[in-house]
């Protein structure tokens, strides 16, 4: 089964109660804060970097002035084969140089175009099903702790969300062939938590490679 966001919204506000909606266009107190949960949500578990939105050697061309005018659907980057050392960022829209303090990116590469490697904003219906699973999880067990604060009904759901987190790891690692557990965000959720989808003594990594 594939999860919409209306789907997604709508379990949020059935784990306290309340009825389902059949559009999100002009929502309720609750339907508003619900939908605000689950897009967090959605950003959240994709700032992870799996499999699905991590997409390598994106190659951005240099207009006439040097500069990069960056996707505005990437989460995050890091640059890779540039001429010379370079802390860039991403401001108004653009690649920027910090080093050099300038959007002019044309010093740092041999050729007309900057290569990067990028974690991709996706909307819910171009993510798998076990992504959409874990975002559903996830977004329930937040709006349930903002709304109602049940703890057995807490309980339930985080075991739930550590469920579906495990799954998207399984299948993370499936298709990355690489230890999941590198993935920092993962350990935080994660928490220190001991059982069997745990490592310890792990050094954390940033999910487009390198150490945080």
């Amino acid at each position: 089964m594939m999860y919409t966001e209306l789907e997604i919204v709508n379990a949020c506000l059935i784990a306290i109660g309340n009825e389902r909606v059949t559009e999100l266009d002009f929502p309720d107190t609750d339907t508003d804060i619900a939908i605000t949960i689950v897009r967090e949500s959605r950003i959240d578990v994709l700032s992870m970097g799996w499999w699905f939105n991590h997409e390598d050697n994106w190659t951005l061309p240099l207009d006439d002035n040097g500069q990069v005018k960056f996707p505005a659907s990437v989460i995050d980057f890091r640059t890779i084969r540039l001429h010379r050392e370079a802390d860039i960022v991403k401001r108004s829209g653009f690649l920027y140089d910090k080093t050099n303090h300038t959007y002019d990116l044309s010093p740092l590469t041999n050729t007309d175009s900057i290569d990067t490697d990028m974690l991709m904003d996706l909307v819910m219906e171009d993510c798998p099903v076990v992504a959409q699973q874990y975002i559903r999880a996830t977004a329930r067990t937040r709006f349930v702790q903002d709304l109602d604060a049940n703890s057995s009904k807490l309980k339930k759901l985080e075991q739930d969300e550590l469920k579906y987190l495990a799954l998207l790891e399984r299948q993370h690692y499936r298709n990355s062939k690489f230890n999941v557990y590198g993935h920092s965000r993962v350990q935080l959720i994660l928490g220190g938590m001991s059982g069997p989808n745990t490592l310890s003594g792990i050094a954390t990594v940033n999910p487009l490679g390198g150490s945080e």
